[in-house]
């Protein structure tokens, strides 16, 4: 979809990867940073800059491999009982990356958990596993499976049920 948005300008994309209220305070001064309206304004003037120049996003369908796809499927399952402040709402894993909603609920901890760590804490878990499973069964595999960081998005009040919608027909667009 990034290479369709960047190399076909098709700005309809920047709806499905984009939310609305996106913000990179590192977009080059005259371009707005907020909002679909900045992504495309940047595809723009990446391509009168470099005209001749294509975009594309190579990744590795990791998860398409069955024993790394059951642990990560394994290591969700088992997040609530790590994290019983936390809500495990919808999860989808696909071939490239996963989707999730997860609510933090602050006033079941004394010391409240961020964001950042129940994630970071999911992929360390898939990572390490993965890792033992590779050594166990003499594996020539990478234990490289995440990108750094992760990207969220505050889901507002009447999104979530369009966010969970998404994230369940997710899978069903690998199959057009």
């Amino acid at each position: 979809m990034y290479a369709e948005l960047f190399n076909q300008e098709k700005f309809s994309l920047a709806d499905d990867l984009f939310a609305a209220d996106f913000v990179d305070h590192k977009f080059p001064p005259g371009i707005s940073n907020r909002g679909l309206e900045a992504v495309r304004q940047l595809v723009i003037m990446f391509h009168k800059a470099f005209p001749d120049v294509s975009f594309y996003i190579d990744r590795d369908p990791l998860f398409a491999i069955p024993e790394l796809y059951q642990i990560a499927l394994d290591i969700w399952n088992g997040m609530p009982q790590r994290f019983p402040s936390v809500s495990f709402d919808e999860f989808v894993i696909m071939p490239d990356h996963v989707h999730c909603i997860i609510w933090l609920n602050k006033t079941q901890s004394e010391k409240p958990l961020t964001v950042g760590q129940v994630i970071g804490a999911y992929k360390s878990l898939v990572v390490v596993t993965w890792l033992n499973y590779i050594k166990e069964h003499d594996l020539n595999r990478s234990g490289k499976i995440w990108q750094r960081g992760f990207n969220d998005h505050i889901v507002r009040f009447g999104e979530l049920e369009q966010k969970r919608q998404y994230i369940r027909n997710n899978p069903l667009k690998l199959k057009k």
